[in-house]
């Protein structure tokens, strides 16, 4: 239970993270939530899991810049999937200078430096403690509420009203292979 903690505590302060950005940026408050039950973002979730263990091995500058790494690949591979097997756009960076089929892009991935920076001086072993700490019964229930959450999520997804849910998320023009082409 302890990975899934680290998981979600990241998942849902990069929820936190994500809205005020968002909210800072275009004037008025979007919540970008993943899920449709959860007040999570889970590519924070993924991307602060390995953060955190890369941190475990490594220094601080070297724990920085693998996390960095692997927090960008790890949007990358999150955005692909969920725009090639599921058929949705959580984000997207084309029209951004130098973007990868706009999953990633130079000037975003250097907030995953920012983060990351941020994440191993200050919050990781707070995090971790909190994590520890948590009420295993809580954190059971926390995790039963999850996998629920997914299961619905991604039957919202199937069913083409995800966007209805969470309206970060909208519908690729190319059908995933998740998805009904019908439903757009």
């Amino acid at each position: 239970m302890f990975y899934f903690m680290i998981f979600y505590l990241c998942s849902v302060l990069g929820l936190i993270i994500e809205t005020a950005y968002s909210f800072v940026i275009r004037r008025r408050f979007t919540s970008r939530r993943t899920m449709v039950l959860s007040p999570v973002c889970t590519v924070y979730g993924f991307g602060g899991l390995a953060i955190y263990l890369v941190a475990q091995h490594f220094n601080t500058i070297v724990a920085i810049l693998l996390g960095t790494l692997f927090a960008i690949v790890i949007e990358y591979v999150y955005g692909m999937v969920c725009k090639d097997y599921f058929g949705i756009i959580l984000w997207d960076y084309s029209e951004c200078k130098f973007n990868l089929h706009g999953q990633i892009c130079l000037e975003y991935s250097g907030m995953w430096l920012l983060l990351c920076a941020i994440f191993v001086l200050f919050l990781e072993k707070p995090i971790a403690f909190f994590a520890v700490d948590f009420p295993p019964l809580l954190a059971f229930l926390l995790f039963s509420i999850f996998v629920v959450d997914v299961i619905i999520s991604v039957q919202f997804i199937k069913n083409g009203v995800i966007n209805r849910y969470c309206p970060v998320i909208k519908y690729s023009k190319i059908y995933g292979l998740f998805t009904n082409s019908n439903k757009i």
